[in-house]
């Protein structure tokens, strides 16, 4: 007896229960897909925005600024050279100097704080990648030019072209002010990066004093899987520059030691939607061998053994795993494909503090691996789920289960 013939006949036959258990399989299969892909790309986008804005894969800074960073001190920097040295390290793919400094915006009689970064637009482009956001062009070398974030120009009445005056502190305490004209503008939905305005480094070295001279170097290395071996090539490679910090991205601040926790309980959350979709499945299965229980009995009857209905049953799981897994697969593909690239809005994710990298916009994460893996899982949990009501089902003897009793 041909028992994938009669496993096909038998989902033919109920086209609704057949059809209860594609969805309820798809659906379980496709609503982890999404919850994944969303969940991967809120992690992504926060270590992304840290290491590319804030941290790099390594910074290195003087042991003493990281006690007194939050007052952007100018009195414990580095030698910009520390950048060239990080560059000949093997593993480096960028070294971006950086000076970070706080002053006022003048214009009109209105005096505002804002934080202010000098860099090398030529050697910052690999690390931050800021070209992607800027409307207008970077700084020319040494000029009083700034590229201004589009938070902080809204909030000044200000646009590209336009001028304005920076006061600020110079490393010795003395008070100064530049006329700067704005020559570019940020938008990258970023708030720690749309509030904040960009100068040269070397005219921000000549604004305040430091000839030579950077708060932190960021370095860039292939992966953030390499960073331990970054550190200790490091270590190694400008040991003869005095005693340094080289502080690994998971390690930069509390704010990222919190973001690691929040990754294991998103695992945890991504664990108990995977098992909610499983119990339904599960649940669906064990229902609908349940309800056959006398057909297990007629089955019985006319000769088939214990072995043959139960694989009667799981070649019937197969077919639904599946169908149901392809079905669920292509669906939450195709939906997690488009939202990866349009985004899901999140209202009020402009209330968090700017100092974590999220922007409103959330972009899932696209994973062939994950849409793989998923499908599988769904092919499996069906097969298990039908495997064990099946397996009891099949043990009954005949007349007990031609009366329907488990």
């Amino acid at each position: 007896m041909n028992l994938v013939r009669i496993a096909l006949r038998n989902l033919g036959r109920t086209k609704s229960r057949t059809a209860l258990s594609l969805v309820s399989i798809a659906v379980g299969v496709m609503v982890v897909i999404l919850f994944k892909g969303v969940i991967d790309g809120v992690w992504d986008q926060l270590v992304t925005g840290t290491i590319r804005f804030s941290s790099g894969h390594v910074r290195i800074v003087d042991p003493e600024y990281l006690l007194k960073e939050q007052l952007m001190s100018l009195y414990y920097p580095v030698d910009a050279d520390v950048a060239n040295q990080a560059a000949s390290v093997s593993g480096v793919v960028a070294a971006s100097p950086r000076i970070r400094f706080s002053g006022l915006i003048s214009r009109e009689n209105q005096a505002d704080g804002v934080m202010v970064t000098g860099f090398d637009p030529r050697r910052e482009e690999p690390v931050s990648q800021m070209s992607r956001y800027l409307t207008g062009r970077y700084m020319e070398r040494g000029a009083r030019e700034a590229v201004v974030g589009g938070s902080l120009l809204r909030k000044q009445g200000l646009t590209v072209g336009d001028r304005f005056t920076l006061v600020f502190n110079t490393a010795f305490g003395s008070m100064r002010g530049y006329t700067l004209e704005i020559v570019g503008r940020v938008d990258s939905g970023y708030a720690w990066l749309d509030e904040q305005l960009f100068v040269d480094l070397g005219l921000a070295q000549a604004m305040l004093e430091m000839p030579g001279e950077a708060t932190e170097v960021l370095v860039m290395g292939s992966s953030q899987r390499e960073t331990k071996a970054l550190v200790s090539a490091l270590q190694a490679g400008i040991s003869d520059r005095g005693e340094l910090s080289f502080v690994p991205w998971h390690s930069a601040s509390e704010m990222m030691e919190l973001m690691s926790l929040a990754q294991v309980i998103y695992f945890v959350i991504y664990l108990v939607v995977l098992a909610l979709a499983a119990f339904v499945v599960v649940n669906t299965m064990v229902m609908i061998v349940a309800e056959r229980i006398r057909e297990i009995g007629m089955l019985a009857a006319l000769g088939l053994s214990g072995g043959q209905i139960l694989r009667l049953f799981l070649y019937e799981g197969t077919v639904l795993g599946v169908l149901g897994s392809l079905v669920g697969g292509l669906l939450g593909g195709v939906l997690l494909r488009v939202l990866s690239t349009t985004g899901i809005t999140m209202d009020g994710m402009d209330t968090i503090d700017p100092q974590y990298f999220i922007t409103p916009t959330i972009y899932p994460v696209f994973s062939w691996t994950l849409l793989l893996l998923m499908m599988g899982a769904g092919v499996v949990v069906t097969m298990a789920a039908v495997w064990l009501p099946a397996r009891r089902a099949a043990r009954l003897e005949p007349t007990q289960a031609l009366r329907g009793e488990v």
